[in-house]
């Protein structure tokens, strides 16, 4: 079936209105000293039934609801952008471990992953937040998602942070990914294990089947064919064709994931770990990785976070208090971990402070996690918007602090 003329006007104006707002407030945030996911996400807020629907519906109708099923020809863009910004996330995970700051990061690996994830479950058998449980009403699988929640670091907004300060190359900078990169890994995996709680039921062999099955998906991606192709010295792409073979590779990936009923989100994140694998390995891959970021990261990844916001609905499903009792508590804890551990660890004051404050930001995981588990049917709205709005505020807190602390050209490791 092919759209009439007027069913394709309706969703690229829609598409262009959700993208341009999202570029200028983006771009706007940037220059503020924030991520700019915050203004993307914020520019969809603002033409949502936050505001643009309230103010004026008729003109929000018109555009955002024109043609019959329009949401679900946006959502095949809000999906090809998640794709990309997972598979980003697997090409900019960082793994390389510094010898000499060994006990530091194993030390902040340990506190950040294991103490908020169980903080963030205790939590929610604490407060009884039936009222947050999505269709799927699965207690379990709602706790494993609460200490994720809590615990949860964002990759691609620290690293941005980091690469528009200038400060990518330091120690600093490589600590915080390398953390961040061993500590998401397994979040994730906990991630699949709550989805297979729902799709699945309790039941053991029905429960170890899909975990097995993701482990040894995403390990064969990201070292048993990396390493092949490596030892024959294969070469993935030539010039002319790469931006089209890393598509192919990506949407190859995430269709064999869901033939073998894996999450799409572990597709894609499995086919950045090769790629990065792959171009660590010496194979000609870096200009495709390159050309493809250019092109997600100025407009499928922008618009699909300008879809995440244009989803909230702030007047009518966000719980203000809870919001700020989870926010308190998240960032309290986190952060309060890594700045007794930095500090155990012999780092100054200041230099535990800018990890606390690195390592509290959720960015992109954190609105991964609230796609995943609102698509999953494990929390309704009201807690995906807190899930949203709570990686939007601890991104701002992060980029901020060490923004202000270069300023001051306070010194981010003792040894720096």
């Amino acid at each position: 079936m092919i759209l009439q003329n007027q069913e394709v006007i309706h969703v690229l104006l829609a598409a262009s209105i959700l993208l341009a707002f999202a570029r200028l407030f983006g771009w706007i945030m940037e220059k503020l000293g924030s991520p700019r996911v915050i203004g993307e996400i914020g520019a969809g807020i603002l033409l949502g039934p936050t505001l643009l629907e309230w103010l004026l519906p008729d003109l929000w109708r018109f555009i955002f609801t024109g043609v019959l099923e329009e949401d679900l020809l946006l959502s095949v863009l809000y999906w090809l952008g998640f794709s990309l910004l997972m598979f980003i996330s697997g090409v900019e995970l960082k793994l390389e471990w510094k010898k000499e700051y060994s006990r530091l990061t194993a030390t902040l690996v340990l506190l950040t992953t294991t103490i908020p994830f169980l903080t963030g479950i205790i939590f929610t058998d604490l407060f009884h937040w039936e009222v947050f449980f999505g269709e799927a009403k699965n207690p379990l699988a709602f706790s494993l998602v609460m200490g994720i929640a809590f615990a949860v670091i964002s990759i691609p907004v620290i690293s941005k942070i980091f690469f528009d300060l200038g400060i990518s190359h330091t120690s600093f900078a490589q600590i915080n990914l390398t953390i961040a990169g061993i500590h998401d890994l397994f979040l994730w995996v906990i991630l699949a294990f709550a989805t297979a709680l729902v799709h699945e039921g309790y039941g053991s062999y029905s429960l170890l089947t899909p975990l097995i099955t993701t482990t040894g998906f995403i390990l064969s991606f990201a070292w048993f064919l990396p390493n092949l192709i490596s030892r024959f010295r294969w070469s993935l792409a030539s010039e002319e064709n790469s931006l089209s073979s890393t598509m192919i590779l990506l949407w190859v990936s995430v269709s064999l994931a869901g033939l073998l009923s894996i999450d799409m989100m572990f597709g894609a994140l499995a086919a950045g770990l090769f790629v990065r694998r792959v171009e660590n390995a010496s194979v000609k891959t870096g200009k495709m990785v390159e050309l493809l970021k250019k092109v997600s990261l100025s407009s499928f990844i922008p618009l699909y976070f300008s879809l995440v916001g244009f989803q909230l609905d702030l007047l009518h499903h966000f719980p203000l208090f809870s919001f700020l009792l989870i926010l308190f508590l998240a960032t309290l804890i986190q952060g309060s971990l890594v700045w007794l551990g930095a500090k155990w660890m012999g780092q100054t004051p200041l230099t535990s402070l800018n990890f606390a404050a690195a390592l509290n930001a959720r960015g992109g995981p954190g609105i991964v996690l609230a796609t995943v588990a609102y698509q999953a049917k494990i929390i309704n709205q009201d807690l995906f918007a807190i899930f949203v709005m709570l990686s939007l505020v601890t991104s701002w807190i992060a980029g901020t602090w060490l923004r202000y602390a270069l300023h001051r050209k306070w010194s981010l490791m003792k040894e720096e």
